[in-house]
């Protein structure tokens, strides 16, 4: 189980204003409709003492909500900390500058999330490049704040000197994989070796990267990824339960 800590108060809103100020990307759900998207949270307001908070307009929104005088939403995000927050509120109103939505009462902050992994295809490559040279790993399991994977291909050393130590900053991670027969790329400027370790039975040696420089666009298809591979995994243990 999740270590979970309750956030209220005047604490909602130093979350928010850390959301808008990094453009952190939020997972939204409508709870009572037909829509999920990544988005962000745009502006915080107060209203006759009630805060509120935007994030950006969409068009398919708008129509799942058409007719509904208020509506309901799920919201789980990363922090700075790399640790996953998740509420639920109800929407406001629809604005030209966005959608605007009730602060929750409570945000739950769960802590163990910091550390949790998920298992990528079996396809799925971390091509690394360092100088005019490139390496390949088998990426094993990732989350928001990293991955671990195995060397693949050894470019350029012999397979008892490791390119890297862990402390070491490596720039140019790109990582490859495969969902639902479509490809998807995604480019992390720095990571930094947080682990390494020689497997015996193949003598391979495995990384664990933490991503320490990303653009915001590409963190936010790694929210992406991470999100659809959960969903994988909860419809897989539904059928085999069913």
């Amino acid at each position: 189980m999740a270590e979970t800590e309750i956030i209220q108060d005047r604490t909602r809103l130093k979350v928010f204003e850390e959301l808008k100020s990094y453009r952190s990307p939020v997972h939204m759900v409508l709870l009572d409709g037909d829509y999920e998207r990544v988005t962000h949270v745009t502006g915080i307001r107060t209203r006759r003492g009630e805060p509120y908070f935007r994030t950006e307009l969409s068009q398919s929104f708008k129509a799942a909500v058409d007719g509904k005088k208020s509506w309901q939403i799920r919201v789980e995000f990363f922090g700075q900390d790399n640790i996953q927050y998740v509420f639920r509120t109800f929407g406001w109103k629809i604005a030209r500058d966005g959608i605007w939505h009730k602060f929750p009462e409570i945000i739950e902050r769960r802590q163990r999330r910091k550390y949790f992994r998920l298992e990528l295809p079996l396809q799925t490559k971390l091509v690394l490049t360092v100088g005019a040279g490139h390496y390949k790993m088998t990426a094993i399991d990732i989350s928001i704040g990293g991955i671990h994977g195995e060397l693949a291909v050894f470019a350029g050393v012999g397979q008892d000197d490791p390119p890297w130590a862990v402390g070491d900053t490596v720039k140019g991670l790109m990582l490859e994989a495969e969902m639902d027969q479509a490809s998807v790329r995604i480019r992390i400027d720095e990571g930094t070796v947080r682990r390494c370790n020689k497997e015996i039975s193949d003598k391979k040696y495995q990384y664990a990267f933490e991503f320490t420089g990303m653009e915001k666009s590409e963190e936010t298809a790694l929210v992406d990824l991470v999100y659809e591979l959960q969903r994988k995994i909860l419809k897989e243990r539904i059928n085999i339960n069913a």
